[in-house]
C-alpha cells in the first residue's frame, strides 16, 4: 500500500487505487509471461495439466528450500547465545 500511497496519509484515495489496480494488473501480466516462457512446453499460449505440475513442483521446491533456510537461521540464532 505504500508504494501507492503518494501523499502518505495512510489510506488510498481514488487516483492511488486506480494506480495499485493498474500496478497489479501489470505484474500479473508479467506473471503470465514468465509462467508461460518457463512452462509452455508445446508453445499453445496456455499451461495444460503436464506444465501446471510443472509449475506447482518447482513453487513446492522453492517453498522448501524457502522454509529450510529460515529453519536453519533460526537454529543458528539459537545456538549463538549458548
Amino acid at each position: 500500500m505504500e508504494k501507492y500511497d503518494a501523499d502518505k496519509d495512510g489510506q488510498l484515495n481514488d487516483e492511488e487505487k486506480a494506480k495499485a489496480k493498474e500496478g497489479a494488473k501489470e505484474k500479473a501480466k508479467h506473471t503470465r509471461e514468465e509462467n508461460l516462457a518457463k512452462y509452455d512446453a508445446n508453445k499453445d499460449g496456455k499451461l495444460d495439466e503436464a506444465e501446471h505440475a510443472a509449475k506447482k513442483a518447482d513453487e513446492e521446491a522453492a517453498k522448501a528450500a524457502h522454509k529450510a533456510e529460515k529453519d536453519a537461521a533460526k537454529a543458528v540464532h539459537a545456538t549463538d547465545g549458548k
